[in-house]
């Protein structure tokens, strides 16, 4: 699992930089492309201490189930069992460029896709800061290529949608 270390630094990465770029595009995108429907089951995986667009979507009358560890953890607010189930659509906004070490980051995917539904997608953004281990979109993608087949989505400059290799 994830160091206590590990866990700080991702919690802390908004509050321990002067640039901060917060990413609403897999959001966006997703409430674009998918309606609500309480049997699309969507998992918002590092949704913040301040969830509010995961809120959102759930107010909105999608079935949302809120991830969070460490001191961001609400318990009002975030599911303790949530990576005990598989689900359709999995949103990961401002948390790949937090992971702050390559094994957080392919411990993270890997949680991602042992929660994925065969079928399923997950929609992340990459945004440019924080980014906590300097990788470039060609060295994230190539750590993509180990556990999914990906698109970036043109009309978002850091979006992806990613999907299990073996998933159809």
């Amino acid at each position: 699992m994830f160091t206590s270390k590990e866990i700080i630094n991702a919690n802390n990465a908004y509050n321990n930089t002067e640039k901060v770029f917060v990413d609403t595009d897999a959001y966006i995108y997703f409430s674009r492309n998918y309606k609500p429907n309480t049997l699309l089951t969507v998992l918002d995986f590092g949704s913040g201490l301040f969830p509010s667009e995961a809120l959102k979507l759930q107010s909105k009358g999608y079935n949302v189930t809120l991830h969070e560890f460490g001191n961001n953890f609400l318990p009002d607010v975030h599911s303790k069992v949530a990576l005990d189930y598989k689900y359709d659509i999995i949103l990961a906004s401002n948390v790949i460029n937090v992971q702050s070490s390559s094994n957080m980051l392919k411990l993270t995917l890997s949680l991602m896709a042992d929660s994925l539904k065969a079928g399923g997608s997950i929609i992340l953004n990459y945004p440019p800061y924080p980014n906590l281990l300097k990788l470039s979109k060609e060295e994230l993608e190539k750590i993509f290529s180990k556990f999914f087949s990906f698109k970036q989505i043109k009309k978002y400059n850091n979006l992806y949608k990613l999907q299990l290799l073996n998933s159809k």
